[in-house]
């Protein structure tokens, strides 16, 4: 899920100020010998214009000040390039050549100028302003670092041009300095504010790429997962991307794809302008969701489900377009129609043909009318009108006869009477068997016509 700028900068503030100060160390160890070089070649300078006025010993004296906090700075900012140095030790080590730089300048001008006349005094301080202008810069990175030279540099001149007296040369010389150091803090801090916001930014400007970079990834890899086909096209409907369930699905590789006509890869001739449509009303705005018929590479048609949509947030009209395989259900569906079509035809022929079975409902008990028959029992006549098995099923009359006596079968199982009305007493039973076999015929005949 992504998260807004806000919540970003909120959940990597500690992680921004960490990158400041690093940026901050970098750039005050960016100058490299030159400044510390520098240092040493303007306190040369300032000697040599001072030769005359200063006794020797404070001009060495200055001199090898200057320079050896120079040295002593290079030293350090080499040490702290050639091994790993906590921030924190490096900040500190960092301030404190940078006030012995100030201390060596601010001190040796303090000690020089009650022996200096006002034109020397002024070129003296005309390279301590140069100083101090140049380190609103070349420590940008630190306000802690600028002031202690702002601070140690010229704080030691107001002092010595008052102890010279009050008088109004001296009071404007002091009031210009105060003025020149609170403007230079003024422009150190705009410089410092303008230094920290850009390297913020260029911090938050690479974690909203590594978050951008992370959402592309991830929204790659969950429609590259996904099993249904995807096409992302532009608005000339050529297909700008596809996932591998396409190229499952309709038989193409992704190369093949990107780049051509949608219409010319998957959607058969006849089927053309009604695509144009559904373009016309996705570009309405419309989420469109229909089934319809595509074509594989191979030319196989299968039924497919498209659900296409435009990309609100794109500005080249970009459309959306997944298709879902429903070919399997639509041949159940099939299926389905096919079965429940000839069960329907079935259950009709059943219909029609029901009238004509005869079911199992009446059975009829035959006595014996003859009281003359030598069985001395009563015979049962049981007769059953038919046994349906189908639609098919013939209708089958069966003749039941249960005799009861001692002579009612012979050994083989054969009817064994011995009564003389035999004959006569079959011919009636023939001839009722005969009466209903017609009459189930006739009606059943009627109800076909």
């Amino acid at each position: 899920m992504s998260r807004d700028p806000a919540t970003l900068v909120a959940d990597e503030e500690p992680h921004v100020q960490a990158e400041v100060q690093r940026a901050a160390i970098r750039q005050l160890l960016a100058g490299g010998p030159f400044a510390e070089s520098l240092h040493i070649v303007l306190v040369i300078v300032v000697a040599a214009l001072v030769w005359n006025f200063l006794p020797l010993s404070v001009t060495a004296g200055w001199v090898a000040a200057v320079t050896a906090a120079a040295l002593l700075r290079t030293g350090w900012r080499l040490r702290v390039r050639r091994r790993s140095v906590d921030p924190e030790e490096a900040l500190r080590v960092i301030r404190l050549t940078v006030t012995g730089i100030g201390l060596a300048w601010g001190v040796g001008a303090a000690m020089a100028f009650p022996d200096l006349r006002p034109r020397e005094g002024a070129l003296i301080l005309v390279v301590l302003t140069g100083i101090i202008a140049g380190a609103t810069s070349t420590l940008v990175g630190d306000r802690r670092s600028f002031r202690y030279l702002l601070i140690t540099t010229l704080a030691p001149l107001p002092i010595a041009i008052l102890l010279q007296g009050q008088s109004r040369f001296n009071v404007i010389a002091t009031i210009l300095i105060v003025l020149f150091a609170f403007g230079m803090d003024r422009v150190h801090s705009r410089g410092y504010r303008t230094f920290v916001e850009r390297v913020r930014g260029g911090v938050l400007l690479e974690l909203s790429s590594q978050e951008l970079a992370r959402q592309h990834a991830y929204l790659d890899a969950l429609i590259a997962s996904t099993p249904v086909a995807i096409a992302v096209l532009d608005d000339q409907r050529v297909v700008r991307s596809v996932n591998p369930a396409f190229e499952v699905l309709f038989g193409y590789a992704a190369a093949e794809v990107v780049g051509a006509g949608i219409d010319r890869l998957i959607v058969p001739e006849a089927l053309q302008s009604e695509s144009s449509d559904l373009e016309t009303r996705v570009r309405r705005g419309e989420v469109v969701r229909v089934e319809l018929e595509r074509m594989r590479k191979d030319g196989r048609r299968i039924q497919v489900r498209l659900s296409a949509a435009a990309v609100k947030a794109a500005a080249d009209g970009a459309l959306v377009a997944l298709y879902e395989d429903i070919s399997d259900r639509k041949a159940a569906e099939a299926a389905m129609r096919e079965a429940r079509d000839l069960a329907e035809r079935v259950a009709r022929a059943r219909s029609a043909i029901r009238p004509a079975i005869f079911q199992c409902t009446s059975v009829r008990a035959i006595v014996d009318p003859f009281p003359r028959s030598t069985l001395q029992s009563k015979r049962c006549l049981l007769e059953s009108e038919s046994l349906n098995s189908g639609p098919e099923s013939q209708v089958k009359p069966l003749l039941f006869i249960c005799a009861l006596g001692k002579d009612a079968k012979d050994e083989n199982g054969t009817l064994n009477d011995q009564s003389a009305d035999r004959p006569r007493h079959a011919a009636i039973l023939r001839a009722q068997r005969h009466h209903h076999t017609t009459s189930a015929r006739r009606e059943w005949l009627s109800r076909l016509s």
